[in-house]
């Protein structure tokens, strides 16, 4: 797994992304995506990196490997899609994360993790944090992944036969 810090404020998804475009073979660092393909998400150019659901599959396109999007409604199932050999990653997406690295306080933020593995137990994340990073890999149980009011994302192939 490529580890991959934000660059900016807003570039924790697309982090992920780069991550997940490096582990396929697909040498696109976030500046290249931000500088290429600024023109297909204007909100970049207030919010540098923002990425939201809708943004993932034209994204994955652009940079050359086109991808289906889905979104397990249970702990079972994102188990099931992360130990999937045909799935080449899957993104955490939350509306509240940490509010300091003690881990006390949860506040609302949006935020995005890779999840590198998930079991019973719950699942491990890559959390790419503002660079200079650095990355921090993290395990975190199920009741906290429900806590951060979570939605992972779940990425394959297109025409994956696998």
């Amino acid at each position: 797994m490529t580890e991959v810090c934000a660059i900016t404020p807003y570039s924790c998804a697309l982090a992920c992304v780069e991550s997940i475009l490096k582990d396929q073979g697909v040498d696109l660092s976030q500046q290249d995506m931000l500088e290429r393909f600024s023109l297909s998400f204007p909100k970049w150019k207030d919010h540098a990196g923002l990425l939201v659901g809708e943004d993932y599959e034209p994204l994955f396109e652009l940079a050359g490997l086109p991808v289906t999007l889905s979104c397990p409604a249970t702990f079972a199932e994102t188990i099931d899609n992360v130990n999937d050999p045909s799935v080449i990653g899957v993104i955490l997406g939350t509306s509240r994360f940490w509010g300091d690295p003690s881990r006390k306080t949860l506040i609302d933020c949006w935020h995005a993790l890779r999840i590198l593995s998930a079991d019973k137990h719950g699942v491990t994340t890559m959390n790419p944090v503002l660079r200079p990073g650095p990355v921090v890999i993290e395990k975190y149980g199920w009741e906290v992944i429900e806590s951060f009011m979570s939605q992972p994302l779940v990425f394959k192939r297109k025409n994956s036969n696998v």
